[in-house]
């Protein structure tokens, strides 16, 4: 029979022609494929039937993307009508109305009438009345019927041809079918004892829909009767994959493991019982008729049991050296069984890799499968990658008994050693010593010894490194083992321990062990030979070395010279000037590299005279204090390598706090060991600037770390009261005295002391004259005041016709001499 979910697929189909007042019959067939055809007249309209998986569920749809055409129509709403019948053997036939079709406008006055479009309907196959399953229940038929019946009142319908299908034609996809594999053997049965499970599946690729009911199988196997093993399955495995059983898995074998002590029971037969019991959506009514509540008996069979399993008998080599690494491995796997015999498609090797933690892994799906041949020599190793694996073999006999080994451990490596290099070398650059740790390494068998060659070609051959290289001991120098310069490539060869190999080029180095010559390097100088340099330089040109790289350098007058003793930092193609503060005949010295960094130590240019130490100011002063003064006296003295430009010699007095002075503002002249006085008409803190070249040019411009006060601005004197003073002879006579000053009158102006000599004597009559003096030598200035001291005769002033005794008037004066008592 076919799968009743083929039958339904291609069960059913409807379309119809809209006629306005009359019925209209419409024909429909299943084909062999999931498309239904719908006859219309003379044309056939495929309609498609699809499984959708809905928020609701999955559910079974049929698609009609078809048209009716050339046919009349009135504008009349349709609905879709479904009833599915069955009838069982010796009982009525049961009908179900299914309304589940949409209303389906139909336009008026159109050439084409879409009934259906390209719209999608939901119908369900199976209903609460279909029954789930059972071992005797027998169909006359199952008829679908289907029409249109129109939503205006008027009764108008659109029906159908029904689709029928006789009992021969019916077939339950939904059937479970347990199969038990036996051997005969002189008219008894027998099943074998079977570690991987008696029972097995047989590979069925049936849909299973997840939100139908879900039934567990239920496994009985007894060994007497009151010694039985259940095993409950709640899933099975179909298409590499675990789903739950549904009613549309279809005919299947179940897995069984049994128990290790069932094949020491010494059992003699066996009985096996499988049920089926819904466990999950069991109220899903729709596709089953009621919930099989307690387990449903689908198989029950009992059978004789023959326990013993091939024999297998395997080879020393098998089990000798484990723990040791191989490249290969030679095995020979002998297999009998007296009883049935071995089915020779049975013999099978397992291959695995170990656990992280040594042990086998026991899923089998972690293990590849290789068939082998009974009692033949056959290889391992040589398939595999390197690493620790788990091998076990089995052996099953025609009736089904399979022999299953312990697990074995091997060590295979197949794998080349590796080499490990980092350096910071560049293939461009030119080196004096290569020095090269590549690290060996190897995971399983372990490094067994490297070999290197340094050649100035390349080659191809690993055999030509071993041949005509070094032992490697942990270190690869240029210096130890090349003894010409030039383009190296290194190659290098590891071994493991099973002669498993590997080599590669560590790189392409350029070595240069050869120092700069003197020819290698150019030196260019814009200096005398002749006469004493105070400028200009030297300029080096080392071809090896890239423009503007440093070296060191300096000008020395020693008779032995080390690197150590180059005090200056120079750079290739730069003039380096002569240095400061020098003065002497000198060689220029070099310490420069090649491009390999060979360093070399150079005397590039001899017997330069050099002079560019500035002259030697010293100097003296009379009056090294910090008081005010006129006079001072400063004594410089010049000192050089070289002979003095008389003619250079200046100096300046400049107020202490004036900045930017420049030697262009000396004026004065002034010869070495000379004198320098303070300067007229200055008052303040002064610097004494000082400016002085040697004959080839080396300057020294420097004021002299001292402050000197000076005041020699001009004294003012002048008297206070009378120049001219006229007494008598013994009357008193006061001195007014003199005022003497410095500076502009006003804020500057500062007072000078006034010094006083002559004496006027009132007691004897005479003239006398004082002199007022102020400042100091060059800078002194005096005034003189006369004093008249007349005798003591009476006399009597008399002017402009007045008179008095003892009366001033103004302008005159009037003295009146008394007479003696």
């Amino acid at each position: 029979m076919k799968n009743i979910g083929k039958i339904l697929f291609f069960s059913f189909l409807f379309l119809v022609t809209l006629f306005a007042s009359e019925v209209v019959t419409v024909s429909a067939k299943s084909s062999s494929s999931e498309v239904f055809e719908v006859t219309v007249g003379d044309d056939k309209l495929p309609i498609y039937y699809e499984l959708v998986n809905t928020s609701d569920g999955v559910k079974e749809m049929l698609k009609f993307p078809v048209e009716l055409k050339g046919k009349e129509s009135v504008s009349i709403s349709y609905r879709w009508e479904h009833t599915f019948c069955y009838k069982v053997v010796g009982e009525n036939e049961v009908c179900e109305v299914d309304l589940t079709g949409e209303d389906q406008p139909v336009e008026e006055g159109k050439e084409t009438v879409k009934i259906l479009g390209d719209k999608i309907y939901s119908y369900t196959y199976f209903d609460e009345d279909m029954p789930y399953y059972s071992e005797t229940l027998e169909f006359e038929y199952i008829t679908f019927k289907n029409k249109f019946v129109s939503l205006d009142g008027s009764n108008k319908e659109i029906i159908l041809d029904d689709i029928s299908f006789l009992g021969s034609e019916i077939d339950y996809s939904y059937k479970f079918d347990v199969v038990i594999e036996t051997y005969e053997k002189e008219g008894t049965e027998y099943v074998g004892y079977n570690p991987r499970g008696i029972f097995v599946n047989n590979g069925s690729s049936n849909v299973i829909l997840n939100s139908f009911p879900t039934y567990q199988i239920i496994n009985s196997l007894c060994i007497s009767e009151d010694k039985c093993i259940g095993t409950n399955y709640s899933t099975v495995v179909s298409n590499n994959s675990y789903y739950p059983i549904t009613p549309y898995i279809g005919n299947l074998k179940f897995p069984y493991d049994s128990y290790s002590n069932f094949r020491d029971s010494g059992a003699g037969s066996v009985n096996f019982k499988t049920s089926v019991a819904c466990i999950s959506n069991c109220s899903d009514t729709r596709r089953v008729k009621g919930t099989i509540e307690e387990p449903l008996l689908i198989y029950e069979g009992s059978y004789s049991l023959y326990l013993d399993n091939p024999v297998l008998d395997v080879s020393q080599s098998m089990v000798s050296s484990m723990d040791e690494y191989k490249k290969t491995k030679e095995l020979k796997i002998s297999v009998k069984d007296d009883f049935s015999g071995i089915d020779e498609d049975s013999l099978y090797y397992y291959l695995a890799w170990e656990n992280s933690d040594g042990s086998c892994p026991t899923s089998v799906s972690s293990y590849s499968s290789y068939a082998y041949e009974n009692g033949a020599l056959f290889e391992i190793g040589s398939k595999l990658n390197s690493g620790k694996m788990c091998m076990y073999f089995e052996a099953g006999s025609v009736m089904g008994n399979v022999y299953k080994s312990d697990y074995y451990h091997f060590k295979f490596d197949n794998t080349k050693p590796g080499i490990e290099l980092s350096h910071e070398y560049e293939d461009a650059n030119y080196y004096n010593e290569v020095i090269l740790h590549p690290t060996m390494k190897d995971s399983h068998s372990g490094v067994k010894e490297g070999y290197y060659l340094w050649s100035k070609e390349e080659i191809n051959l690993a055999s030509m490194i071993e041949t005509d290289g070094q032992i490697y001991t942990g270190e690869i120098n240029s210096l130890k083992d090349l003894n010409e310069d030039g383009t190296y490539y290194v190659y290098f060869l590891v071994y493991d321990n099973l002669d498993n190999y590997y080599a590669r080029l560590l790189g392409v180095f350029n070595i240069d062990t050869t120092p700069l010559s003197i020819s290698d390097i150019d030196v260019s100088s814009d200096l005398s030979d002749i006469n004493y340099n105070n400028s200009g330089g030297v300029t080096v040109n080392v071809s090896e070395m890239s423009s503007g790289e440093s070296y060191k350098c300096g000008f020395l007058n020693k008779n032995e010279v080390t690197v150590l003793d180059l005090n200056m930092n120079c750079m290739n193609g730069n003039k380096i000037s002569l240095p400061s503060s020098t003065n002497g005949e000198y060689s220029f010295y070099a310490y420069v590299k090649d491009r390999a960094s060979n360093y070399s130590l150079f005397e590039m240019k001899k017997d330069i005279k050099i002079d560019t130490k500035s002259p030697i100011v010293e100097y003296s002063v009379l009056f090294d204090d910090n008081k005010y003064r006129v006079n001072n006296e400063i004594t410089i003295n010049v000192s050089d390598f070289n002979e003095l430009n008389s003619n250079s010699m200046k100096y300046g007095w400049f107020l202490a706090n004036k900045n930017n002075v420049l030697s262009s503002n000396l004026v004065n002249s002034f010869e070495n060991n000379s004198k320098i006085y303070y300067p007229n008409s200055y008052y303040g803190e002064y610097k004494l600037y000082v400016s002085v070249m040697d004959s080839v040019g080396n300057q020294t411009f420097m004021a002299l770390d001292k402050i000197f006060r000076i005041d020699t601005d001009v004294v003012r004197i002048s008297l206070v009261g009378e120049d001219e003073v006229t007494i008598l002879k013994g009357e008193e006579y006061i001195d007014l005295g003199a005022k003497a000053y410095k500076g502009e009158i006003g804020s500057n102006t500062r007072t000078s002391e006034v010094r006083v000599s002559g004496v006027v004597d009132t007691n004897k009559a005479g003239t006398y004259y004082l002199i007022y003096t102020s400042g100091e030598g060059q800078f002194e200035v005096s005034v003189t005041r006369k004093v008249i001291v007349k005798s003591d005769a009476p006399y009597l002033f008399i002017s402009v016709g007045l008179f008095g005794v003892g009366i001033l008037v103004t302008g005159l004066r009037l003295f009146v001499r008394r007479k003696k008592e």
